[in-house]
């Protein structure tokens, strides 16, 4: 199973995932968990951009209403 995951730790297109939850499903299947400090802690970029867009759309809703006034 190791030989399907390349150095990343990514499963490739040959394996597939499994979630596991308990220390003895990771023992029956023979795997170890993964080290939290691997994990990436940063958002996806599309998270970004939807956070950049609604800060936008506040910006420009609270000068629209500045501007009325």
């Amino acid at each position: 199973m190791d030989d399907l995951i390349d150095a990343d730790g990514v499963v490739t297109p040959i394996s597939g995932a499994v979630v596991l939850e308990t220390q003895t499903q990771y023992q029956t299947a023979g795997l170890k968990p993964v080290d939290a400090q691997s994990v990436p802690a940063v958002p996806e970029p599309s998270t970004w951009v939807l956070l950049v867009l609604g800060l936008a759309l506040v910006v420009r809703q609270a000068l629209g209403r500045r501007k009325a006034n």
